[in-house]
């Protein structure tokens, strides 16, 4: 999202928006986060929120409220929060689809 400028036109949430998860006692603010990365369209920050950009956003990991009650809350990345969006999923499954292939064909159970 960030390398690429993918941001620009796929992450429209205003950063204000936008929780990060904390560590320990400290949480960072998402929307300092975003100027210093110079994420900033019509002169208002903004991040990419849940299923925007290519692959889940970096600069922190967020907190997913609704309504108040917190849903999702991680102070960790794994490889499941950079894939929750649609072209990161296809890509994981392309990527892998070939090596599971082999492994299916040629692995030791193969006759």
């Amino acid at each position: 999202n960030q390398k690429l400028g993918f941001w620009r036109a796929l992450c429209k949430t205003p950063a204000h928006k936008l929780q990060c998860g904390s560590f320990g006692d400290y949480a960072p603010n998402y929307t300092e986060l975003a100027l210093e990365l110079g994420r900033v369209n019509d002169g208002h920050p903004v991040g990419c929120s849940c299923g925007e950009g290519i692959f889940g956003d970096f600069p922190c990991v967020p907190v997913v409220e609704s309504d108040g009650v917190v849903l999702f809350n991680s102070t960790t990345y794994s490889i499941s929060y950079f894939v929750t969006t649609a072209p990161a999923t296809g890509g994981l499954a392309g990527l892998s689809f070939f090596p599971l292939l082999f492994v299916w064909l040629f692995g030791p159970a193969t006759n």
